[in-house]
């Protein structure tokens, strides 16, 4: 009798982890009128991507296999392709090829790796060129930097425009913003301005409970920054206080 309260019990749990809903953490809406949601999925928590129909009615989906990896943030482009930005320790991007109207195949993952482990992109878009920028953190030292990446959205690839140089090497395709000493941060929101401009916002910490909304605007051609700043965020202040922080 006990042995089989032990399976009946085993049983239950694995059917509750199965049917545990999915943490959304965005929701995009083509020109089309198609939903897409990213998060996570599981007892043991894996990227989830998933489109609905007008009924809410889940037509497809799919799940990355890496325990921990989360989607954070969705894009499209005019084909109908998918893109993620996400994480699973690193900085992770991946693409969706669209082959029918229910039918997305991942085309390729790119991950960027400084080598902390606590690194992620939180937002992502592309514009008419073909483009694709996702904007998050990396880990530098001990610790996090807010960044934007620029890619070729066929392959992948980072580009040649945009690079930082560390004591190793160029790290191609990225712009990173230099923050006041101790603090970490990421950006987690972008967005396309009519004058060659690319936003990144998002917000730092450090050990002594201070925290700091980030702004940064770059070039699209270049990466070079055209407005950098970050802003004391306390609530005891009637405003907020500029901290001029050089990229």
């Amino acid at each position: 009798m006990l042995r089989k309260v032990g399976v009946s019990l085993a049983l239950l749990f694995a059917l509750c982890a199965l049917a545990q809903p999915p943490q959304i953490r965005s929701t995009l809406v083509d020109r089309h009128g198609n939903i897409f949601e990213t998060g996570s999925h599981g007892k043991n928590p894996t990227l989830w991507i998933a489109k609905r129909n007008s009924e809410d009615n889940v037509v497809w989906s799919d799940t990355w296999n890496v325990q921990g990896s989360r989607g954070n943030s969705l894009a499209t482009d005019p084909l109908g392709n998918l893109y993620v930005a996400g994480t699973d320790g690193n900085f992770v991007v991946r693409k969706y090829k669209r082959h029918s109207e229910n039918d997305y195949r991942i085309e390729w993952t790119r991950r960027m790796d400084m080598g902390d482990g606590a690194e992620q992109a939180s937002a992502i878009l592309l514009d008419r060129f073909g483009n694709l920028y996702a904007a998050g953190s990396l880990a530098i030292g001990p610790v996090a930097a807010p960044v934007i990446v620029k890619m070729d959205a066929r392959e992948g690839v980072p580009s040649n425009d945009w690079e930082i140089e560390f004591a190793y090497g160029p790290l191609h395709g990225a712009r990173m913003m230099r923050l006041p000493e101790g603090f970490s941060g990421l950006f987690d929101r972008l967005a396309l301005d009519e004058s060659g401009g690319i936003w990144a916002t998002g917000t730092a910490t450090d050990g002594k409970g201070r925290a700091l909304e980030l702004i940064l605007r770059v070039r699209v051609f270049d990466g070079q920054p055209i407005t950098a700043e970050t802003k004391e965020l306390e609530a005891q202040k009637g405003c907020a206080q500029c901290l001029c922080a050089r990229p």
